[in-house]
């Protein structure tokens, strides 16, 4: 074929050779082709085997099918370099669809799977097959008593702290419902005594049997009515239990180092048949009490507990003198509060309750001495956070405005 040499380079070309019904070919080979420096003519329309055959062959000769005329094109209709290439890549192409389908086919199982699956939403059944005993009754003791016409059940495992729903349950009486520990040991009776066939209990936390009185005639259905809802109050009892016990840690160690922390010592300050009035004198009122010159931080917040500050009674600061500064609290039937001590406040005295035990301690001791260092930096000259906080405000407020909106920040 002339377009073998119609372009100078390395052509790649094959030779063919029929008898009959028969064909060989050779391997590609390569021609170096040279360029012709003078060579004008354009490359003619090449003919390839397939389509010579298709219109040449004669009968006894190779016929080729006229799908075999151009493997290069696919079925999608790209043309590719070759016919090899066209294969290999639909060959792929099904390769990948195949995994496809099976990754489909995996995923559809997975959905079914968590179709299937009980939501934590939902209520959760629990299965008491075999585990039901004729002629007998759970005490609010623990024990099983035997009893002929009673019906109870074996240990049941449940979740600690999980709710829980018993219906057609039998507890009048000593029937009850009780829980047990990982270890079978008794840890309480939950309910006993009543009359109702349905009930629903949280179960403690470190429960991991039940065991209940049910009705010896109708089916008993156990069952987490929400499950979810167990979980998430679970888990913010055990975030609170932190909380609480890094607060009562923090206080702890707030009390070892501080002098102002716990209870003001009342010992010897309780004078009896008297009261404290709001211009800071006593007065005498049989069965009244009060409190005797108490000494005081000034600036710090101290609560007070089972006062007595009604009608003209109160409770009054005094300076280092003992020279009265001002009454704190007074005509209040309070007899529980917080109060703030003046900085030059050095004692203070109040009307306390004529039976019940008066309590006076310092309350946030930390916040107290952050706000009276503020408050000092800030005498100091130093601006304090809020006073930056203010400043801010102030410019902002300063911003010339259109329609309510800042004009030029």
């Amino acid at each position: 074929a002339p377009e073998v040499c119609s372009a100078a380079g390395k052509t790649d070309f094959q030779v063919t050779l029929l008898k009959g019904a028969q064909q060989i070919s050779t391997f590609r080979m390569v021609v170096d082709v040279e360029s012709e420096v003078s060579g004008i003519d354009q490359p003619g329309v090449y003919t390839n085997l397939a389509q010579w055959l298709r219109y040449n062959g004669a009968e006894g000769q190779v016929m080729v099918s006229l799908e075999l005329e151009d493997l290069r094109t696919a079925t999608d209709g790209t043309v590719f370099q070759t016919a090899g290439e066209a294969v290999r890549t639909q060959l792929t192409a099904l390769e990948n669809e195949k995994v496809d389908k099976r990754d489909f086919a995996t995923l559809q199982n997975r959905v079914e799977e968590v179709a299937s699956t009980p939501c934590a939403c939902e209520e959760q059944p629990i299965d008491l097959t075999g585990l039901l005993i004729n002629h007998y009754f759970v005490s609010w003791t623990g024990q099983a008593l035997s009893d002929s016409g009673e019906r109870c059940t074996d240990y049941v495992p449940v979740l600690g702290g999980y709710r829980i729903t018993l219906k057609n349950v039998l507890l009048e009486n000593n029937r009850s419902v009780c829980v047990y520990d990982a270890n079978k040991t008794f840890i309480r009776c939950l309910k006993r005594g009543v009359t109702d066939t349905e009930v629903t209990l949280t179960l403690p936390l470190n429960a991991a049997y039940l065991r209940a009185s049910v009705d010896p005639k109708k089916t008993p259905v156990f069952f987490y009515p929400d499950v979810l809802g167990s979980r998430l109050q679970i888990v913010d009892d055990r975030i609170s239990d932190r909380i609480t016990a890094l607060d009562t840690r923090l206080t702890r160690q707030i009390c070892e180092v501080s002098p102002l922390a716990g209870s003001i010592d009342l010992t010897d300050k309780i004078i009896e048949n008297e009261y404290l009035i709001w211009t800071g004198g006593a007065g005498n009122e049989k069965g009244e009490r009060r409190t005797d010159f108490v000494p005081v931080k000034g600036g710090y917040a101290v609560s007070f507990k089972n006062v007595n500050v009604k009608a003209n009674r109160a409770v009054c600061v005094y300076d280092e003198n003992k020279t009265f500064i001002r009454c704190m609290k007074t005509g209040s039937e309070e007899t529980e509060f917080t109060l703030t001590m003046p900085e030059n406040a050095a004692y203070l005295r109040t009307s306390i309750d004529a039976t019940l035990t008066p309590l006076i301690y310092y309350a946030d001791i930390v916040d107290s001495s952050l706000t009276l260092l503020e408050k000092r930096i800030g005498e100091k000259g130093y601006q304090t956070e809020a006073q930056v906080q203010a400043l801010i405000d102030e410019a902002f407020a300063a911003l010339p405005v259109y329609a309510g909106e800042v004009e030029d920040v």
